[in-house]
C-alpha cells in the first residue's frame, strides 16, 4: 500500500468540504501525514462577470479581488480551526493553509498538489445533477479526470439536489 505523506484538501467551505475535512482527519491520523488546506478565490472578473460594469463606476477590481483573497483567508483559517485544528488527530505544525487566487479552480488544485507533492487530493463535491451540474460544472470532477494525483472525493447526502 502507498505511503500517506502529504494530504491536500481543497475547500470551498461547503457541507461537502466538513465532510471531506472529517475524511482527512482521519486519513491523516491513520497514515501521519501532514495536511495542506487550500482555497480557490475567484477573481472579480471571472465570478461574477461585473468588471466592466464596475470600471465605468470607478471601482478599483484589484482593490475588490484583494478584499475577496483576504475573506477567502479569514474563511479557510476559520474552517481549518473549526474543522481540523480542533482535533487532536493531527499533530501542531502539519496543517498548512494556503489561499489561490485563480479563474479556474480545478486547474489551480491540480498545480498545488503537484508543487507540495501531495500523496492524495481530498475535496468535496455537491453531487449536483441535471441541467445544474451542465451549467454549473463539477470541480471535483475536472480534478478527478485531469490529476495525477489521486483524488478522494466525498459528498454531504443532504447536498443532492
Amino acid at each position: 500500500m502507498a505511503q500517506l505523506n502529504t494530504i491536500l484538501l481543497a475547500t470551498d467551505f461547503s457541507e461537502g468540504s466538513v465532510k471531506a475535512a472529517a475524511m482527512t482527519l482521519t486519513l491523516s491520523s491513520l497514515s501521519g501525514a501532514s495536511v495542506h488546506v487550500v482555497n480557490v478565490a475567484l477573481p472579480l472578473s471571472q465570478s461574477s462577470g461585473v468588471e466592466s460594469t464596475l470600471f465605468a463606476h470607478s471601482v478599483d477590481a484589484d482593490t475588490i479581488n484583494g478584499e475577496i483573497v483576504d475573506d477567502a483567508v479569514r474563511r479557510l483559517n476559520e474552517f481549518t480551526d473549526t474543522h481540523l485544528r480542533s482535533s487532536s488527530d493531527i499533530q501542531a505544525g502539519r496543517i498548512e493553509t494556503r489561499v489561490i487566487q485563480a479563474s479556474l479552480p480545478d486547474e489551480a488544485i491540480i498545480e498545488e498538489a503537484l508543487r507540495i507533492k501531495a500523496d492524495l487530493i481530498v475535496m468535496g463535491t455537491h453531487g449536483r445533477r441535471g441541467l445544474r451540474r451542465v451549467l454549473l460544472g463539477s470541480t471535483a470532477e475536472r480534478v478527478v479526470r485531469a490529476s495525477p494525483v489521486p483524488v478522494l472525493s466525498t459528498r454531504d447526502p443532504g447536498e443532492l439536489e
